[in-house]
């Protein structure tokens, strides 16, 4: 048994995305609260709107569904493939109606692209048209990344989860936020990122995660000679460490894995 905070994750697609690629989304949160659950004290539950919003007549549709289910969101992972979608009244598609209230309430917002193939009879030329507009909007501000199939879709997953979940869970976010301490106040956070391999194809996969622990003061005055332990969480495991930025963070994997 253990204590964990629940964050709640928006599944939000156009109805071209497959029911295939909702459902390993599902399944890839699923695994990752296994895994991960304990280990960052944080799981996260699933929400799409077919299966969790309520009928409610006399409200305009996406409103009913933003007060159901977005306002309340804290992760929103957003799929498109070759549709936009349809415009609300108050933005192109219930999608990016979705995206924009949720980035309003300070939800942590993740874009994927659907990159299979798909049968040019099936291809809108307007909602394509303007799903290429869409993203050039956002690309100066968003990193929009691309899934093949359904390995690479779940990874995007995995690599959200463990990004939007430590930002956001972590005393050192809490602390950070907080209005600076007297004297010296140092947190540590927790922070991860994907080894990826670029094929001669361009076809891209996930080597390894590296896991980071990052110290940051946030008080008033300069920290002097901080020190932490790093102790592995399975027995006979080790810690092998190097320094990435001198002073503020500590990058570490098990010895004798190939990454976490």
């Amino acid at each position: 048994m253990y204590s964990a905070t629940s964050y709640s994750l928006l599944i939000s697609a156009p109805g071209d995305v497959s029911a295939e690629d909702i459902e390993t989304v599902m399944r890839t949160i699923a695994r990752c609260n296994v895994i991960y659950g304990r280990q960052l004290g944080a799981v996260a539950v699933p929400i799409h709107w077919e299966l969790h919003s309520a009928a409610e007549h006399g409200v305009r549709p996406q409103a009913s569904l933003n007060t159901q289910l977005v306002e309340n969101t804290d992760i929103v992972i957003a799929i498109f493939w070759h549709r936009l979608g349809s415009d609300t009244g108050e933005a192109a598609s219930g999608t990016v109606e979705e995206i924009n209230e949720a980035q309003k309430h300070g939800a942590y917002v993740a874009i994927l692209q659907c990159a299979s193939d798909v049968d040019a009879r099936q291809v809108d030329p307007a909602q394509a048209e303007k799903l290429r507009d869409f993203f050039d909007r956002i690309r100066p501000e968003s990193l929009v990344l691309p899934y093949a199939d359904d390995g690479e879709l779940a990874q995007r997953v995995d690599a959200i989860l463990t990004r939007a979940v430590t930002r956001s869970a972590t005393l050192g976010e809490a602390a950070t936020e907080a209005p600076p301490a007297s004297g010296t106040e140092v947190w540590p956070r927790v922070e991860s990122r994907e080894r990826v391999r670029t094929y001669s194809s361009g076809h891209t996969s996930t080597r390894w995660r590296d896991w980071e622990i990052v110290l940051s003061n946030t008080g008033i005055e300069p920290a002097r000679s901080v020190r932490f332990r790093l102790e592995a969480e399975k027995p006979g495991e080790r810690c092998r460490t190097s320094w990435t930025r001198p002073g503020i963070s500590k990058s570490w994997r098990p010895e004798g894995k190939p990454g976490i």
